[in-house]
């Protein structure tokens, strides 16, 4: 279970959300929806640690992320894929995500 309790963040004096509470359990498919600018991807950076926030609890099986240097989020088994930007273009989505999880213990799982 992925979870963000009481997540805020924060660039110089502008808030850019505060109190973002967010519970996604396995098995399940989540949509995170809004305008442009509403802080989506913003979550999800901060979610994957890319962005630091400023209070707030994210946890992965009950292991801390915040504060974590990336590869060890990564390690972990959470990372952000970008929409459309075809990192590899000659290679297929399943091939993409096979490079990104190249770190994974598990190999089996992938």
């Amino acid at each position: 279970m992925l979870q963000v309790t009481g997540v805020s963040l924060q660039f110089g004096s502008r808030k850019l959300f505060e109190d973002v509470n967010l519970k996604f359990t396995k098995g399940n498919c989540y949509g995170i929806i809004g305008a442009n600018g509403a802080g989506k991807s913003t979550t999800l950076r901060t979610i994957s640690g890319l962005v630091k926030a400023k209070s707030g609890s994210i946890t992965y099986n009950n292991e801390q992320l915040l504060g974590k240097p990336i590869n060890a989020i990564l390690a972990a088994g959470i990372a952000q894929v970008p929409e459309g930007r075809r990192v590899f273009p000659d290679m297929t989505v399943l091939e993409n995500l096979k490079i990104g999880a190249y770190l994974r213990k598990d190999k089996e799982e992938i």
